[in-house]
């Protein structure tokens, strides 16, 4: 994970990089302040309790996600351009309990600043 600057409000974001049927979902995870007023979307998703899960491939590394964020992002894919997305489940550090602590409180200023949240209930 990109380090986050514990003095400022940081996120993380991903580029969703475009892509057509079944290629594989690529993305690039980046860090950045509230303060520097990003553009992105949110996206909410069912994390359901499917144990099925996908890869997808982030920052060169392929990560397991479960198949509902996995069909999320498939469906928001754009064939021709990127779009920057803040996603839970990958913008913060899930194995990471002080970082979940700091990232948290931040979930409700996060989805106020988003230009469109996007909700995927399966």
């Amino acid at each position: 994970y990109p380090q986050l600057d514990e003095t400022v409000e940081s996120i993380r974001l991903i580029r969703l990089e475009p892509g057509s049927g079944k290629d594989i979902i690529n993305c690039t995870l980046e860090s950045t302040t509230l303060e520097n007023k990003p553009t992105f979307d949110a996206l909410s998703y069912a994390w359901g309790e499917s144990t099925d899960v996908s890869l997808i491939e982030v920052n060169g590394v392929m990560v397991e996600i479960n198949e509902s964020l996995w069909d999320a992002l498939h469906h928001l894919r754009s064939e021709t351009k990127a779009i920057t997305l803040w996603v839970d489940a990958l913008c913060i550090d899930q194995q990471n309990a002080e970082e979940k602590s700091r990232q948290v409180p931040l979930m409700d200023e996060i989805y106020n600043r988003a230009q469109t949240v996007h909700v995927w209930l399966g």
